[in-house]
């Protein structure tokens, strides 16, 4: 019997190769852009956690910075400084 998997648009049949790894920089890629249309401090904050060394991370600190300006009463960008 063979088995056949949907993953994303392609396929892939049990005992095959298996599909190729996406590109990691696409997927942080994808997860800025959705911070941005978010575009909520929550959002940033999320981004700049789990991507810290990547290079999307000066741009994501300096929105969530912007943010953080023009709403009095929002904690900074690093709580911890």
């Amino acid at each position: 019997m063979i088995r056949t998997l949907m993953i994303g648009a392609m396929l892939w049949t049990a005992g095959g190769d298996a599909p190729p790894a996406r590109d990691g920089n696409v997927a942080i890629r994808e997860e800025y852009d959705r911070a941005a249309e978010t575009g909520s401090v929550e959002a940033w904050r999320l981004f700049i956690a789990r991507h810290p060394d990547h290079p999307l991370t000066a741009e994501a600190r300096r929105r969530l910075d912007a943010l953080t300006a023009a709403r009095p009463g929002i904690p900074d960008a690093d709580p911890g400084d």
